[in-house]
């Protein structure tokens, strides 16, 4: 019966949102306490350095969360021997690109002449396989809404390398500490994820599931890649042609202001958009999901954000020290552009659960002209708060066409 199928949806829903809560109340903690520590104990520099090498790391994340993670929560009924041969086939794209990180790593390191960068990139490497490996794992506990096996990945991946990162780095190891953080996150979650889906390394090719994979993710994966590269770019550029320090403190005041927007919007993502896809069929239903997804994050991000722009500066100077200053003004900058980005993030949900791919691509293109030329704007003036301010304005300008283009389905 349709009714007893949309009560148990909210049931597990209810429970998810519980799941997910609880976790965030664990992790959140260790995740600000180690925060707190790496400042105390880097340097703007160590965050700089790891920031340009990790680039390609989350540009990997991005694209085949997009492609695998998608496709396994619009397609829910998968068995484990189908999520097994996606896993196989983003495990081998994972491995070829971590081996061509891996030998492009003296070229990177001369670009930006820092020679430090070479042994970075190389140790890092590794991490661009295991970032493939757990997406189609990740995406199967997601689709069967088992979000206590995803909480318990979370905080026991978030705990182990939050340990390793401290340890490193109370031991004078410098930027190496968050090097190793970011192997252990990964290859942690990959493991746990292994063995609660059951999967086994077990050779299987199926030509017809890897087909419909590329047909119905072309587009997505598309947008995904411009608008990955359209908002990361200030990364590399900062990191070029202002400093690698002022690279550490641009990331970290991006960090500070996504920081809210990445557990709000993490909670909602892991529960709703599992749940959302399955209304897919149901446009009004959707559209009145879609309307209370937007109320729901609005009220818990706004004040948030709002709070933290009030006391960041005493914030900083308490916890994170006297050469961290350099974050606050950046910060509150960027304030302005997590508050439209809380409202503008679930229209990809939306469109990805639509399978409206050529419509994100279309988009991303657009989107992306106008926010690299506001970087390089901003990159021309030689300050970070010249590149967070152009990167405000364009996304004023994008703030009501992305909204438009969603209310029109």
């Amino acid at each position: 019966m349709p009714g007893d199928f949309f009560m148990s949806l909210r049931n597990k829903t209810v429970s998810g949102l519980r799941w997910i809560f609880w976790g965030q109340v664990l992790q959140r903690p260790i995740d600000l306490l180690l925060s707190v520590a790496l400042a105390r104990l880097l340097v703007p520099e160590d965050f700089g350095l790891v920031g340009i090498a990790s680039f390609f790391i989350n540009f990997v994340r991005i694209v085949l969360q997009s492609w695998f993670e998608a496709f396994v929560i619009r397609n829910s009924n998968l068995n484990k021997k189908e999520a097994f041969e996606l896993t196989y086939l983003s495990g081998l794209i994972g491995l070829i690109l971590s081996g061509g990180y891996f030998i492009l790593a003296p070229l990177v390191s001369e670009y930006f002449t820092t020679p430090e960068l070479l042994s970075v990139i190389r140790t890092l490497a590794p991490a661009i396989l295991f970032v493939s490996l757990i997406q189609v794992p990740s995406a199967y506990i997601r689709s069967q809404m088992n979000f206590r096996s995803q909480t318990i990945i979370s905080i026991a991946s978030s705990f182990t390398s939050s340990a390793v990162a401290l340890t490193l780095a109370w031991r004078g190891f410098g930027y190496w500490a968050l090097v190793f953080q970011i192997l252990s996150v990964n290859l942690i979650q990959v493991l746990l994820s292994f063995y609660i889906c059951g999967l086994e390394f077990i050779w299987s090719w199926n030509s017809n599931l890897f087909r419909k994979l590329w047909l119905d993710g072309k587009g997505i994966v598309g947008f995904n890649l411009v608008n990955f590269f359209s908002r990361n770019i200030d990364d590399m550029l900062v990191g070029k042609f202002i400093g690698i320090g002022d690279l550490g403190l641009y990331s970290r005041s991006y960090y500070l202001m996504m920081l809210p927007i990445t557990q709000i919007n993490g909670i909602a993502s892991a529960v709703l958009m599992p749940t959302l896809s399955k209304l897919a069929g149901d446009l009004q239903r959707l559209r009145h999901g879609y309307l209370e997804v937007i109320r729901l994050l609005t009220l818990l991000g706004f004040p948030l954000i709002a709070g933290l722009v009030c006391v960041i500066k005493p914030l900083i100077l308490t916890f994170w020290g006297v050469k961290w200053v350099g974050v606050a003004r950046p910060f509150e900058i960027l304030c302005l552009v997590g508050v439209m980005q809380i409202v503008t993030n679930p229209t990809g949900w939306i469109l990805t659960i639509l399978n409206q791919g050529q419509m994100l691509w279309r988009w991303g293109i657009a989107s992306s002209i106008i926010i690299i030329s506001g970087f390089l704007v901003g990159v021309y003036f030689r300050t970070v708060e010249a590149v967070c301010w152009s990167y405000l304005i364009t996304n004023l300008l994008l703030f009501i066409p992305c909204n438009l283009m969603v209310c029109r389905k």
